[in-house]
């Protein structure tokens, strides 16, 4: 079947397709500029230093869990729920609520880090430690605002203003590099300021959004639930998200945590640093499934206050980010599953080409990771956070088995594969409760998808050093007559990648791996990046599956 008639989209459709956009915009620079602050600070920063500041905020996220942090989530699906069901009154206390016990936590956390913080380093052998997790130790008391400002944004789909506070914080922390470098000198200490001053920008800002949501909320004449009947009725599902959101924030931390306990102290920071660049290089994987998730979760539970078993369209929405996140980034995971020591080593150093094996195992963790967020992300909107925990608990007990079995021998590369035996496992957990819960089957798209992602991948990876080669030998020479032969390999990089990118955009159309729906949300998207229309009447003639 080939073009497609100009049909108006479904409001769910659209309006996941229009958030999607703000936050893939965001997303996008937000990860991209992440980059170029990781670039500027292994050029800038000493390896060690860099490893000591990670190892610190290391050590602080895993205390966000007791912070009120899953207050975010309780916010953002019930909200979602409330708004979605006209139910203001429950929607103004549930705000009212989460501010005050996410204040309460967060101070308590700040003041036991504030007097512990010497006793925590000595735990890691590093005294170096305890500066920067003074500093970092506000982070608890602005997490705690900045995530339930944003929940209450997402909850009106307002992605625009999210993707603005979180490229204005991502900015700001970049321009401060110079400054505090210039008063503070190359150390873990000026890292976890700038980190810490930016992010205040980024509080304000998503608190004047708040502030603006909120006064807009119409109050109810009658009281329709008091506080005590809304903390019961919210207690299942938060209890649910706090032990999942411990278990996962373990998760997340443990393994540079492990990696600082069993390592010699002299040379565990080195590898920290290695491996905190190669974990944040890869989030950028994550930019298209984070964006279509940040808006679904909120769409989901919408549907769900309309019409609580309306789970054939829950299904649709489900298949659909996941297929959109896997299109999208296809070209990225082979691109950096192929080259990923030219890849670190070319942008940030020498010291850290050595991560390549460690790149690999985590890019193939975010691999696992696309498959099963959709559907992790429905539970949550569909409040059966219990199937999260269930999902959580198995990997987590995995990923620390395996990272205690393996970093004492492998070092960064055995922390590697245990987050990518985490996600492995919690996407094969997740695609089997969607179908037990809400009868979520993938749709015809995924083996066509990844026969072709694996066929590319296999050849390409057989032709990598001749590829590199070829390209090189004509490129070289002119950059090396004008002196800019350091820059050659950049080039060569890039043209690799559009060539990866034109071979799977090619092989993706002639498979038909795009329906009806897919073709008018791209669409869609090409009109708001200001694309010629030519361009977009292209893209609507072309063949799409019926499935």
């Amino acid at each position: 079947m080939a073009g497609i008639e100009t049909v108006e989209m479904d409001k769910d459709y659209k309006d996941m397709g229009k958030g999607s956009f703000w936050l893939f915009i965001g997303l996008f620079l937000g990860r991209f500029l992440g980059i170029i602050f990781t670039i500027i600070i292994a050029r800038l920063f000493p390896l060690e230093e860099v490893g000591i500041y990670y190892l610190a905020f290391s050590v602080i996220s895993l205390f966000t869990v007791f912070t009120g942090f899953e207050f975010v989530s309780t916010l953002q699906t019930y909200g979602a729920y409330y708004n979605g069901s006209g139910k203001t009154d429950h929607l103004r206390k549930l705000v009212k609520l989460s501010f005050i016990l996410g204040a309460i936590t967060s101070i308590i956390t700040f003041a036991f880090f504030i007097f512990f913080s010497k006793d925590i380093s000595l735990y890691f052998g590093n005294t170096q430690v305890s500066s920067p997790l003074k500093i970092l130790a506000i982070y608890f008391i602005l997490n705690s605002f900045f995530g339930l400002a944003i929940a209450f944004v997402t909850v009106f789909r307002l992605m625009k203003e999210v993707s603005i506070t979180q490229i204005s914080q991502l900015v700001s922390k970049i321009l401060l590099i110079p400054v505090v470098l210039y008063f503070f000198g190359a150390n873990a200490a000026s890292l976890s300021l700038i980190f810490i001053i930016s992010f205040s920008i980024g509080v304000i800002i998503s608190l004047y959004y708040f502030f603006i949501l909120y006064k807009s909320i119409e109050k109810p004449r009658i009281e329709k639930i008091t506080y005590s009947q809304l903390i019961m009725e919210l207690l299942p599902f938060t209890s649910a998200i706090i032990i999942t959101n411990i278990i996962s924030t373990v998760f997340s931390s443990s393994d540079r945590i492990l990696l600082g306990y069993f390592m010699e102290p002299i040379s565990s920071a080195s590898l920290i640093a290695v491996y905190s660049i190669s974990l944040g290089f890869g989030t950028f994987l994550q930019i298209f499934s984070s964006a279509i998730g940040g808006i679904f979760i909120p769409i989901i539970a919408s549907i769900h206050g309309r019409d609580e078993k309306d789970f054939s369209k829950i299904n649709n929405l489900t298949n659909s980010s996941t297929k959109w996140s896997f299109l999208a980034t296809g070209p990225l995971f082979l691109f950096f599953m192929i080259y990923p020591s030219e890849i670190l080593g070319t942008l940030y150093g020498p010291d850290y080409s050595s991560g390549g094996s460690t790149l690999f195992l985590i890019i193939l963790g975010f691999l696992f990771f696309t498959l099963g967020y959709s559907q992790k992300n429905a539970f949550s909107a569909l409040k059966r956070a219990d199937l999260g925990f269930k999902i959580t608990i198995v990997g987590v007990i995995s990923n620390i088995g395996l990272n205690l079995m393996l970093i004492p021998r492998l070092g960064i590369e055995g922390a590697a594969f245990s987050f990518m035996f985490f996600y492995f496992v919690t996407s094969i957990l997740a695609a089997y409760y969607s179908k037990k819960f809400f009868g979520f089957n993938f749709s015809s798209w995924l083996l066509p998808f990844f026969g072709f992602f694996l066929f590319l991948f296999v050849t390409l990876s057989f032709v990598r050093v001749s590829l590199f080669s070829v390209i090189n030998s004509f490129i070289a020479s002119p950059f090396s007559s004008f002196g800019l032969s350091h820059f050659s390999v950049f080039f060569v990089l890039g043209l690799l990648f559009l060539f990866m990118t034109s071979i799977y955009v090619v092989g993706a159309v002639y498979l038909r791996l795009l329906d009806r729906n897919d073709i008018k949300l791209l669409s869609s998207f090409l009109r708001k990046l200001k694309v010629p229309s030519y361009f977009i009447n292209i893209v609507n003639k072309l063949p799409y599956s019926e499935s």
